[in-house]
């Protein structure tokens, strides 16, 4: 696992690098590790490693290994590993992933679907899996996740008030 202080300043295991100062548009396929720090519009496929430093803006869908976020995300992820977000991290999108981790101050605006461990989304599974995702979900959804609560609650209450009578 990388600690913060690799994360922000470890440039060195990284195959591909997007520096502060680039603005990359397209789409990124790695068979290594990626670390961007720069603006970013496309999609990413790395069966390594992806760490979004504190400057990056990414505006796409990602599939990886893990994830460190400490820019913005905006779009998707399919994590077959560790999906962490840090202080400065943002991810507006969906997420799928064996370990979430936010880090108080870290924002998140989505679905989150965990499965549990890294064997539950093996290497081809997790490629073919995101094909299956709904890259078009708006986060923003009419009905809450505490109005489908409420809703069955009250249902719930109706079926008890139904047989005390």
């Amino acid at each position: 696992m990388f600690n913060k202080k690799n994360i922000m300043n470890e440039t060195n295991d990284f195959d591909i690098v997007i520096g502060e100062n680039s603005i990359f548009d397209g789409k990124i396929s790695s068979e290594g590790s990626i670390r961007i720090d720069g603006k970013l519009e496309g999609d990413i496929e790395a069966r390594g490693n992806i760490v979004i430093g504190g400057s990056a803006l990414i505006n796409g869908n990602i599939i990886t290994n893990d994830i460190k976020i400490s820019g913005l995300v905006n779009g998707n992820i399919l994590a077959k590993g560790l999906l962490k977000i840090y202080e400065t991290g943002n991810l507006n999108g969906d997420l799928e992933c064996s370990s979430f981790i936010i880090e108080e101050g870290g924002t998140f605006e989505g679905r989150c679907n965990i499965k549990g461990n890294k064997s539950s989304l093996d290497d081809n599974n997790a490629f073919e899996n995101y094909d299956n995702l709904d890259l078009n979900t708006k986060t923003d959804n009419d009905e809450s996740l505490i109005s489908e609560k409420e809703n069955k609650a009250d249902k719930k209450n109706k079926k008890k008030s139904h047989y005390n009578k």
